[in-house]
């Protein structure tokens, strides 16, 4: 299931999935998690630079959009190696423009507040009009 499902007949419920240790795997307003013991991190080059995505920048959204891009490489003498948990998720963007948008998650605004009506077309709505 996506994050902000419901149930059969479209309604809003707050279902949690837990596998066989009682970690959460599913969260109906988040989506699914996984979970692991000694994972391997990723590991790349940093040299303490860092471009990051803005509310202004347009991108195409055919591709893999990265919002924060550290840089360095091995042949950077500034660079050393950094262990990274890299996060992959679904963005809400605008489609007329390419660009980001902050959906309003929390309820200041109830009506259009994610976290309550799990809608995210309401809460870009709500977030850009702030």
């Amino acid at each position: 299931m996506k994050d902000g499902e419901g149930d059969f007949e479209g309604r809003k419920v707050w279902s949690i999935k837990k596998d066989e240790n009682g970690n959460k795997v599913y969260m109906s307003p988040k989506g699914t998690f996984e979970w692991g013991i000694g994972l391997t991190p990723d590991y790349l080059w940093f040299n303490g630079d860092a471009t990051f995505i803005t509310l202004d920048d347009e991108f195409d959204p055919e591709t893999v959009v990265a919002i924060n891009q550290l840089h360095g490489d091995k042949d950077d003498e500034t660079a050393l190696i950094f262990p990274m948990k890299v996060f992959y998720a679904v963005q809400p963007f605008d489609a007329g423009t390419n660009k980001l948008v902050v959906p309003n998650l929390f309820p200041t605004n109830p009506e259009t507040a994610y976290w309550k009506n799990w809608d995210w077309a309401l809460a870009a709505q709500g977030g850009q009009a702030v």
